[in-house]
C-alpha cells in the first residue's frame, strides 16, 4: 500500500502517477486538506482521499506538531509500506510522521523550494530560508529518496549534505504531461493572445506581467493580455483590489482560476510566466505540450523548458521592459507562433511525456510490478 500526502495540487500534479501505481497493482491512498472538488478528483484517478487539516503555509510550532501528530496517527491507522510527499509543508511533517509511525520507506517529491528560495535578501526572507534549510536537513534525512525537478534545486538538496548513496537525489522531468490529454492545438488566428497562469503571488512576476502590459498600452502594443489563477495567502500574495487595480486601467482580464487549463492554452497564442524561481512549471509543461510557444525567466526550473529562439523566449527576471520586448517580437513576426508552436509539442514529447517519466519514479520506489510484499 502506498500513501500519498500532498496538497490541493495532488491530482493534477499526481493524479497520472496514482493511476500507474494502481495499475501496476498497488492500493494508494492520498492523504490532503479537504478542499472543494479534491477529493472526487483523487478518486477519479482510482485512489482513496483521506482528508486531514493541514496548515499549508506558514510556521507554527504549535498547529505544525498537532498536524505531525495527526499524519502519525493516520499512517498508524492504514500501516502503509511506502509514503510519498509532495508539498513544502507534507515534505517537512509527511517524512517525520512517516518515521514515527514505523513506515518502511519514504520518498520526498520537490516540487520546488517556493517563496524562501525564490531571490531576494528582504530580512523576512532571508530568516525563511535558513529555518526551512535547517528543517529540510534535520526531516529529510528520513527519506529513503529525494527527487527534485531541476539542477538548481539539486543543488540545494546537496549542500544541506542530503545526497547518500543509500538516499539518493533523483532528477526527473517534472511531473510529466499526458500528451493524448494535451493534445496538440494549432496555433488560435487573430490578434496576439499572451496568457499567464500562476498564484497570485509577487513572486510569480505577475507584477512585471502588468507593468509589461501598460508599456504595451502605452506603445499602441496590438494584443490581450490574460492573467488566470487563484488568489493565494503566501507572504507575497497579490490582494483582489490590486487586481481590479489592473483591470480598471485596462491592463490586464482576468479570467478567476479553473480546474481545467486546457480551453485557455489552446484559445492563447501565447503562454508567459515571468517567474523568479519554480521546480519545473506544471504551466509551462502543459503549454508545451498542447503546442505554445513560451515566454519564461532566465531562472531554476523555467528556463529548463525553453530553448531560446526555438520555442518561446528566455528574459532576465523582474524586467518588464524585456517581457515586453518579446511580446512585441510575436507582435511584429506572427510567423513564429507556428514554427515555435509546432517546436514546443516536439519539446514536450521528446522529454515530458508522463509514460516516460513515471516508470522511472516507480523504479525507483520499487513498485515497477505487482506488490511484493506481504499485508502488514
Amino acid at each position: 500500500m502506498v500513501a500519498i500526502i500532498g496538497n490541493r495540487d495532488t491530482a493534477r500534479f499526481r493524479g497520472w502517477l496514482i493511476r500507474d501505481m494502481i495499475a501496476a497493482g498497488h492500493r494508494v491512498v492520498a492523504i490532503a486538506s479537504d478542499i472543494p472538488g479534491l477529493g472526487q478528483a483523487i478518486e477519479r484517478f482510482g485512489a482513496e482521499f483521506r482528508p486531514i487539516s493541514m496548515q499549508r503555509t506558514g510556521i507554527n510550532p504549535f498547529r505544525d506538531l498537532a498536524d505531525l501528530m495527526a499524519l502519525a496517527a493516520l499512517l498508524r491507522e492504514h500501516r502503509p509500506d511506502i509514503v510519498v510527499t509532495h508539498g513544502t509543508k507534507p515534505n517537512l511533517l509527511g517524512v517525520v510522521a512517516a518515521k514515527l509511525a514505523g513506515v518502511p520507506r519514504t520518498y520526498v517529491m520537490m516540487d520546488g523550494l517556493g517563496y524562501a528560495f525564490a531571490g531576494g535578501h528582504e530580512l523576512r526572507r532571508l530568516c525563511l530560508r535558513a529555518l526551512l534549510s535547517l528543517m529540510f536537513a534535520g526531516a529529510l534525512r528520513f527519506a529513503h529518496a529525494i527527487f527534485v525537478l531541476n539542477p538548481d534545486d539539486s543543488r540545494v538538496i546537496r549542500k544541506l549534505g542530503l545526497d547518500r548513496r543509500s538516499r539518493p537525489v533523483v532528477r526527473i522531468g517534472g511531473t510529466g504531461i499526458d500528451l493524448e490529454e494535451f493534445s496538440y492545438a494549432p496555433p488560435v488566428a487573430g490578434p496576439l493572445k499572451v496568457l499567464m497562469i500562476a498564484r497570485l503571488l509577487r513572486e510569480k512576476g505577475v507584477f512585471e506581467y502588468a507593468a509589461a502590459a501598460k508599456r504595451l498600452r502605452d506603445q499602441g502594443g496590438a494584443c490581450r493580455m490574460d492573467l488566470l489563477g487563484p488568489y493565494d495567502s503566501n507572504p507575497g500574495a497579490i490582494d483582489e483590489d490590486q487586481v481590479n487595480a489592473w483591470i480598471a486601467e485596462h491592463l490586464i482580464s482576468y479570467l478567476g482560476e479553473t480546474d481545467d487549463v486546457r480551453p485557455y492554452l489552446r484559445a492563447c497564442s501565447v503562454l508567459c510566466l515571468p517567474s523568479y524561481r519554480e521546480g519545473l512549471p506544471r504551466t509551462i509543461l502543459e503549454a508545451l505540450a498542447i503546442g505554445r510557444p513560451i515566454i519564461t525567466t532566465d531562472v531554476p526550473g523555467c528556463r529548463e523548458l525553453v530553448i531560446d529562439g526555438v520555442n518561446g523566449f528566455i528574459i532576465p527576471p523582474r524586467d518588464p521592459d524585456a517581457l515586453a520586448a518579446a511580446i512585441t517580437r510575436f507582435v511584429d513576426r506572427p510567423e513564429l507562433l507556428v514554427t515555435m508552436a509546432k517546436a514546443s509539442r516536439a519539446l514536450a514529447e521528446a522529454r515530458y511525456n508522463v509514460r516516460d517519466i513515471n516508470p522511472l519514479i516507480m523504479k525507483t520506489m520499487g513498485l515497477s510490478g505487482p506488490p511484493t510484499s506481504p499485508p502488514r
